[in-house]
């Protein structure tokens, strides 16, 4: 069984490559791993499932870790990856609604609620990339046969992510959203999902190079931030031009939120599910006093927002098959091509949409 992984030495593995990794030396390559014992005669495996990987993507908090291997230093090895699509090999005894053969992608469900099981909860891997997974059925969503293994391992933890949202903001056709951090996949997937329940959409980057890719994709009205270090005069000239708006949808609150809350309308909504590394942060932050007066003299709402639910996932899923909504992907790449897919996932200032690793079928 293989696996794609990195590591913060280059002793790890003769066959691994070394790449800049915004600054920090890693080294990447697949490993050989053992294959996962399936006995299900064993009680641990009567209601989980054995799956090979047909594809695999990475996410945002996919970099975090890599980051933290690298500089970790040693010779050990981090398998990567967060999301997959695969399909079923062998079932235990209580596994219901899947079969042998079933194409499955994995499903990020979150609560917190006292009575859920504990482990199937959040994210199920953090390396989507090994070629066979053991998983507990409430983490796997079967998947229609006409869904393309790449697709669904692009469209899961960013889709139920943004549905999780529009199913909280309730948006209304006519109304005005602002969404940041335009070229991130979260932003990618509720442009989408904005746009077809008819939203007048503002989407803002401080890329001029995505700005124009954007553009070229034909999405709608994409504003370049005319000052990234100076966010507050920024989103004041840019509310001036679009807003003031309805909503706003921002990936990483301590990115933008003290200079996009003022941007919203008596009664607005704004929402987040994400925040940055502290130092990307905290330049030229507004006082969050001013911020928090403008929450409470204008009734804003706002909403925190960790993944999705299973219905999510699951309306998602078929809002793709039947054509209304859709994933930009960026490369996908060959099983040869684990470096290149890492390299062109977080460091390519090319990138516009998701990467995916596609294995033989």
């Amino acid at each position: 069984m293989k696996s794609l992984a990195v590591s913060g030495h280059a002793e790890s593995s003769n066959s691994f490559t070394r790449l800049d990794f915004d600054g920090l030396p890693i080294f990447a390559g697949f490993v050989d791993t053992s294959p996962p014992e399936f006995d299900t005669s064993l009680p641990e495996n009567q209601s989980r499932i054995l799956l090979r990987t047909l594809a695999f993507s990475c996410n945002f908090r996919d970099k975090g870790l890599i980051v933290r291997t690298a500089a970790y230093g040693g010779t050990a090895c981090y398998e990567i990856g967060s999301e997959l699509c695969g399909e079923v090999l062998a079932i235990g005894d209580a596994v219901r609604d899947f079969e042998i053969g079933d194409r499955v992608i994995t499903d990020h469900w979150y609560d917190l609620s006292e009575g859920v099981q504990a482990g199937v909860t959040g994210i199920p891997t953090n390396h989507a990339s090994r070629e066979f997974h053991v998983l507990h059925q409430d983490c796997l969503l079967r998947i229609p046969k006409e869904l393309s293994p790449v697709i669904a391992a692009a469209a899961g933890l960013s889709g139920q992510t943004a549905y999780a949202m529009i199913r909280r903001l309730q948006p209304r056709a006519g109304e005005l959203a602002l969404l940041t951090a335009g070229s991130s996949n979260t932003s990618m997937f509720m442009l989408r999902a904005l746009q077809a329940r008819g939203v007048e959409t503002t989407v803002v980057t401080s890329s001029a190079t995505k700005a124009k890719q954007m553009e070229d994709l034909g999405m709608s009205e994409v504003v370049l931030m005319e000052n990234p270090d100076d966010r507050e005069s920024s989103f004041r000239k840019l509310c001036e031009g679009y807003g003031p708006f309805d909503m706003i949808v921002d990936p990483f609150c301590n990115l933008y939120m003290p200079a996009a809350i003022p941007c919203l309308k008596f009664s607005g909504r704004y929402i987040t599910c994400g925040l940055v590394p502290k130092p990307l942060a905290t330049r030229n932050a507004p006082c969050h006093s001013t911020m928090m007066a403008h929450v409470i003299t204008n009734n804003i709402s706002i909403f925190g927002n960790c993944l999705g639910t299973r219905d999510d996932l699951a309306k998602m899923m078929n809002d793709l098959v039947a054509g209304s909504f859709d994933v930009t992907i960026d490369t996908v790449c060959e099983p040869t091509s684990g470096p290149e897919f890492i390299h062109r996932t977080f460091c390519d200032p090319r990138r516009l949409g998701k990467v995916v690793l596609e294995y033989p079928q």
